[in-house]
């Protein structure tokens, strides 16, 4: 996919603003020689101008000779010469003749008229101090007509010169003094450029107004052109709203008074008018013609039209740049230019040099594209234009994204979209949620990008812009081939192919042929899929799209690879390298570089394959740590996983060990990785105070809305359209948030402070990281094999182990579910444990001696407890525990960033544990005063079972409850009354040694004391409660109270914005070892949010035990832990091993209880 913004983001509103900037041209406003002279004005001005032909000296002479012939028509005519001829020194010696003349009053008329020749002609300064001079004579004959008109011509220089707050300032002036002076027409004509100056500025409400009140006054008066003036403003404004019936209705009857008056300056005008509406709306032919038509009128009007002109060339460039005849587009849109910098008008400069960015990053020229849109931006800053400015964020935005720098494109699409927002600009606005769901595209976030596609499809066809609604299309259809929808995407491919063959597009075409040849290559359909190729290439040659003819060049290669032909294959994929480096796309380069790696595998050259490999991983690393946010981060690598798999398998089969671990470490656990990283900064310091207030709010107001949702959804009868607008009303309060987010990353510095972790080498974990009697064990499940690599202080080594990916899956799959089957009376098979020992474990039984093993997982082992695997010993079957003791970690520089961590900060002491919480709070009310408060004595005496447990509505014990079940069950979840006592019992344990200790149990267990500052004073934490988990919502279920300030559900986002100090986080809450799960990031859940927030370590369960047996492990692991002074570690695996040697009738020695929980960490 490519993000066609930058080449045929369709036109914005920038493009139309010539036709008010020629609005302002003042050569029939303020000329008065428009009646015909007589035959002896006609010889004195032959006369003065063939005087002036032999220079000012010349002009004396005659103006000596002719002067009592001189009067104001003849000197109205001589500057009429010299805008004609943009003769700055004529209009000078015209004026100072008028001040020979001694009339004040023709003065004052010649001062204004020659100050509008000055601006036709791009003079602002000069016109200026003229109109200035010319006040002190209109207020001395008392004559406020006389200074309206100085204040409208200041308004017309700043307007031209792109300070539009003083235009308005001056206009203003002009409309109260032509009021005082009863001039009407004068009224009108300056509220009509007011409204032209406020189009500009995205002020589309006020604009309508003013321009309503022009009409209202020059509407069937005596001046057709004025009226014909506003007209053509309320097209504008029809044209910035992307309204283009209307806007044609308006410049229809904008002709007519035209046409009717002679005004072929305003005829041609509208015809550029119509040629923009003509592009916009797809038909590029009537648009070339109108183009012309107003090209060839301006070119014969002469040089006062070199704004008209400039606009002119550059619609017919657009034309050419939208057909992909960049070269015809660029030698127009530089005639263009020359036009604007002649006539001095920058916004015109601006909106060429914007569309040279995107011809520029078209044709992979990088630089040169960011350089024009960095001059262009400082001119749209200046005059005030939203939509230029925008257009230019846009397009430094898309120089990111083709450099796959996730970030800076995002950071820049961001402020494109206020812009556009404010401008009322629908296009830009489809634009950027376009980019937007390109970026999630090529993040590997399907689903995400769906959702920006079909935001910015609602968008083009409001703007009713078929270019737009085309490429979104296109995206969606290749959104739907990633996820395996065919049908969905070729009938997304029918309709872009439509409308590109419509407009005449050619890249869009192309990029449809190209998918359509990856398509066919994955079915094994050679020779279509080459066919398909070859007509992309054929498209987007023909339009110099740099970017897209390489990802034809490498679907050509992938064919000729598929079928064997080596040598065509590599010269194919070396086009596309050097298409790719010119473009600096690091991501296609580096799956070129990977897939020139396997083909030099293939041929033997292993030398020249890792070096490839490496540069190819190299180049990916680059990317990734582009992605900048967690989320884009996880899905890049889980898109990008199979290639650093590949090398990582080739490293290893090449008895490159150190370098495939090094590269494994690379894809495992790099989101955690990162956060971690970034935990050790305070980043909240670095927020702008104004921005975590309006964070602060808006997540406030997301929990006040999720809680009103939950109070609708428990009614007997849910109002639908209730849910339904709390429903939308939480999304747009998810979106704000998330937006708010995004920036304040931007803008925060502490960001930059960040120390991102690399992959550990195995020869630093052997020399600064493991210990002497730890062993690290890491599993690599690929497509080709199951590896693990073992990692010990004085050694490593590398087994393959004698099982397939599929196989090792299934056996994990049947053990668990035979673990789990104990609450179902299912006998426990002892040879599933004993298999996957021998499988798991016993390969790599030589290099673990007898101390702790550490276990760095992958994938489904991550939901295997390895203590409950089974071997013989001494004729004897043992479960592993008994053999060893057994830790986890995510990755080995996990285990590296913990110690390195865990070594230089300290810890805070004492233990604070959350239990009992209360799920129905009308019950716990319900009960009498005197029974709480003997339940509170109860709670803070010796552990009792008298309690009863809270009524369950229809939910199972020990269940992993989501949110949603929580609400549609009614709100209540089971009691956990011996959690309670778990708690009690520990924290006892803590008293008797002195060491300080708190319980909240029952109301107190509330989400507000467990996000309190006070947390990170404990050591020790421990939450002993429900667990919710569902893909998207992770939460410890803490009290629910009806309308507390928080909703109870202490999330995995709250629990990672928490600042714990502590040596370990248990959390005997069901299943909270689980989480989503991904190949690259393992499981993302509770486990890493309570590391991230501050902990060294965390105890979690695989599985739901029920609540005596986790009280009682929990509590013989805090006495070895506590009493006996024994390490984590040891006591978890002490504790464990008193419930296997458990022999009472009430036994918790089945694997179900004790092996459940692991602990992860340092």
């Amino acid at each position: 996919m490519t993000n066609d913004a930058a080449k045929h983001p369709f036109l914005l509103a920038p493009a139309m603003l010539f036709l008010i900037a020629l609005s302002f041209l003042p050569l029939s406003s303020h000329t008065l020689a428009s009646a015909p002279l007589s035959d002896e004005q006609d010889r004195t001005v032959d006369e003065l101008i063939k005087g002036y032909g032999s220079g000012p000296s010349g002009f004396w002479s005659v103006f000596g000779d002719v002067k009592e012939r001189i009067d104001g028509p003849v000197l109205e005519k001589m500057l009429d010469h010299a805008a004609a001829k943009r003769d700055a020194a004529l209009v000078t010696l015209v004026l100072e003749g008028a001040r020979m003349k001694g009339d004040e009053k023709m003065l004052a008329s010649l001062t204004l008229s020659a100050a509008d020749v000055l601006l036709s002609i791009g003079r602002y300064d000069e016109a200026a101090k003229i109109y200035d001079s010319a006040m002190p004579v209109a207020r001395s004959l008392e004559d406020p007509v006389l200074m309206a008109k100085a204040h409208e011509g200041n308004g017309d220089v700043s307007f031209h010169s792109g300070n539009p707050a003083n235009a308005l300032l001056m206009y203003r002036r002009a409309a109260d003094l032509y009021a005082r002076g009863g001039s009407l027409s004068g009224q009108g004509i300056v509220a009509r450029k007011m409204g032209d100056v406020l189009i500009q500025t995205g002020d589309n409400g006020q604009a309508a107004r003013v321009l309503e009140r022009a009409l209202g006054i020059l509407k069937g008066g005596t001046n057709p052109v004025e009226e014909g003036n506003v007209y053509r403003s309320l097209g504008n404004l029809a044209m910035r709203q992307r309204d283009h019936k209307t806007a044609l209705s308006f410049f229809e009857l904008a002709l007519a008074r035209y046409t009717g008056t002679g005004d072929k300056k305003g005829e041609a005008d509208i015809h550029r008018g119509f040629g923009e509406t003509a592009l916009r709306t797809g038909d590029n032919e009537k648009a070339a013609g109108e183009y012309s038509k107003a090209l060839a009128m301006y070119d014969e009007l002469g040089s006062g039209c070199y704004v008209g002109q400039g606009y002119a060339r550059k619609g017919l460039g657009d034309i050419a740049f939208f057909a992909g005849r960049n070269d015809e587009a660029r030698g127009l849109y530089d005639k263009a230019l020359e036009s604007f910098t002649a006539a001095g008008y920058p916004l015109g400069q601006a909106d060429v040099l914007r569309r040279m960015g995107q011809l520029g990053l078209r044709r992979g020229n990088i630089e040169e594209a960011r350089a024009s849109y960095e001059k262009a931006l400082p001119i749209y800053r200046k005059v005030r234009e939203p939509v230029g400015q925008a257009d230019v964020y846009k397009g430094l935005g898309d120089i990111g994204y083709y450099g796959r720098n996730f970030s800076g494109a995002l950071e820049m699409y961001d402020r494109a979209l206020p812009y556009y927002v404010h401008a009322g600009e629908p296009l830009g606005q489809a634009n950027v949620h376009r980019a937007t769901g390109d970026i999630h595209f090529y993040a590997g976030d399907y689903a995400r990008a769906m959702d920006f596609y079909e935001k910015a499809l609602s968008f083009y066809m409001k703007a009713n812009s078929p270019m737009g609604q085309a490429n979104t299309y296109r995206t969606m259809g290749e959104t739907y081939v990633r996820l395996g929808k065919a049908d969905h995407a070729l009938a997304m491919f029918t309709s872009a192919m439509t409308l590109y063959k419509k407009v005449n597009e050619p890249i869009g075409q192309g990029d449809i042929y190209k998918t359509l040849g990856e398509i066919y290559l994955e079915k094994g359909n050679r020779m279509a899929a080459l066919d398909m190729f070859r007509e992309a290439l054929s498209y987007v040659t023909a339009a110099h799209s740099v970017v897209d003819q390489g990802h034809a060049y490498q679907g050509i290669g992938d064919v000729f690879l598929s079928a064997g032909d080596l040598e065509k294959s590599l010269e194919n994929y070396d086009m596309a390298l050097a298409l790719y480096r010119r473009m600096q796309d690091k991501e296609s380069e580096a799956f070129v570089l990977i897939k020139k790696a396997g083909l030099s595998s293939r041929i033997g050259d292993v030398k020249e394959a890792m070096g490839l490999f490496e540069a190819g991983l190299g180049k990916l690393e680059e990317v990734r740590s582009q992605a900048m946010f967690p989320d884009m981060k996880k899905s890049y690598m889980e898109k990008v996983y199979g290639h650093y798999e590949d090398a990582a398998v080739f490293m290893l089969e090449a008895n490159e060990n150190e370098k495939a671990f090094r590269s494994i470490e690379a894809m495992k656990a790099r989101v955690f990785l990162d956060q971690l990283a970034e935990g050790r900064v305070n980043l909240e310091k670095g927020i702008d105070p104004a921005m975590k207030a309006e964070r602060d709010a808006l997540e406030n107001e997301l929990v006040v809305t999720g809680r009103k949702l939950g109070e609708e959804s428990r009614k007997d009868v849910p109002d639908k359209e209730v849910l339904e607008r709390l429903g939308k009303e939480s999304s747009l309060i998810r979106e704000k948030l998330d937006a708010l987010k995004r920036d304040i990353r931007y803008k925060n510095p502490l960001y930059a402070s960040v120390q991102y972790p690399e992959p550990v080498a195995v020869k630093f974990l052997q020399e600064k990281v493991l210990k002497e009697s730890e062993v690290l064990a890491e599993y690599f499940l690929s497509r080709k094999g199951v590896y693990c690599l073992v990692v010990s202080r004085k050694d490593f080594n590398v087994v393959k182990l004698s099982v397939s990916h599929e196989d090792l899956q299934s056996k994990v799959k049947a053990f668990l579910t035979n673990i789990r089957g104990y609450q179902q009376k299912e006998r426990f098979r002892e040879a599933l444990a004993e298999d996957l020992y021998a499988i798991l474990v016993k390969p790599i039984e030589p290099f673990l001696g007898d101390g702790t093993l550490i276990v760095a997982p992958q994938a489904i082992l991550a939901y295997l407890p390895f203590e409950a695997l089974m071997t013989e010993e001494g004729g004897k079957k043992i479960f592993m525990i008994e053999k060893r003791p057994v830790a986890y970690i995510q990755s080995g520089t996990v285990l590296s960033v913990l110690r390195s961590q865990y070594e230089r900060e300290g810890s805070g002491g004492g233990f604070v544990g959350f239990g009992d919480p209360v799920y129905d709070y009308d019950k716990y009310r319900s009960e009498s005063q005197a029974a709480r408060e003997k339940k509170v004595e109860e709670e803070k005496g010796a552990a009792s079972g008298g309690d009863t447990v809270d009524e369950p509505p229809a939910v199972n014990p020990g269940a992993a409850f989501t949110k949603n079940s929580y609400l549609r069950a009614g709100g209540t979840l089971v009691r956990l009354q011996g959690s309670g006592e778990e708690i009690e019992g520990i924290r006892k344990m803590y008293e008797e040694k002195g060491s300080p200790a708190r319980s909240f149990l029952r109301i107190e267990a509330r989400e507000e004391n467990a996000r309190s500052p006070e947390m990170g004073r404990y050591a020790f934490i421990h939450f002993s409660t429900h667990g919710i988990l569902e893909p998207g919502f992770q939460a410890i279920a803490l009290s629910q109270i009806p309308g507390d300030k928080e909703d109870g559900f202490l999330t995995l986002g709250e629990i990672m914005n928490s600042r714990f100090n502590a040596r370990l986080v248990v959390l005997s809450a069901c299943e909270t070892g689980l989480g989503e799960m991904s190949y690259s990031e393992g499981v993302t859940g509770l486990t890493r949010a309570v590391m991230y927030a501050g902990s060294a370590a965390a105890v979690v369960s695989l599985w739901s035990v029920a609540d005596e047996g986790t009280k009682d492990l929990m509590i013989r692991f805090y006495d070895g832990l506590i009493r006996k002074g024994m390490p984590k570690v040891a006591a978890l695996r002490a504790a464990k091993m008193e419930l296997l040697k458990d022999t009472k009738e009430s036994t918790f020695s089945h694997p179900f209880f004790w092996s459940a929980f692991v602990m992860y960490g340092e």
